[in-house]
């Protein structure tokens, strides 16, 4: 079965659940990619995935203007040294695999989903 979610002006289609602990959310960048990802039982998180150092580079420089803008601090530096993507994430602790909590944390990725995608929007 498959539904949709609108957020931002980029159409999440939503899958059946699988066993991936990610899911890529392209948002009409050449540069990068969104993500949500589950680690283990305990943690929820959003983050960029940036294709080419030198991108990362310039996005680093506006560091303090994309984290003003979300509302919320990065890791900025959890990619393997040798990776050409960078990663940045942002995270919280959460019950991920309580039932009765599906609903807020979707809720809580599409929030931040939108907050990220936004401040990504004024400083590309």
């Amino acid at each position: 079965m498959f539904s949709t979610v609108v957020t931002t002006g980029v159409v999440i289609l939503l899958l059946k659940p699988s066993y991936d602990d990610w899911y890529d959310v392209t948002v009409g960048s050449p540069n990068y990619h969104l993500f949500f990802q589950l680690l283990k039982r305990k943690i929820l998180g959003i983050g960029i995935c940036v294709y080419q150092p030198e991108y990362f580079s310039n996005l680093e420089l506006k560091k303090a203007e994309i984290e003003n803008a979300c509302g919320f601090s990065f890791e900025w530096y959890t990619s393997q040294e040798k990776s050409a993507a960078k990663r940045m994430l942002y995270s919280v602790e959460a019950d991920i695999h309580n039932p009765e909590l599906y609903i807020q944390h979707f809720d809580w990725l599409l929030e931040h989903f939108d907050k990220l995608n936004g401040a990504l929007d004024n400083v590309d």
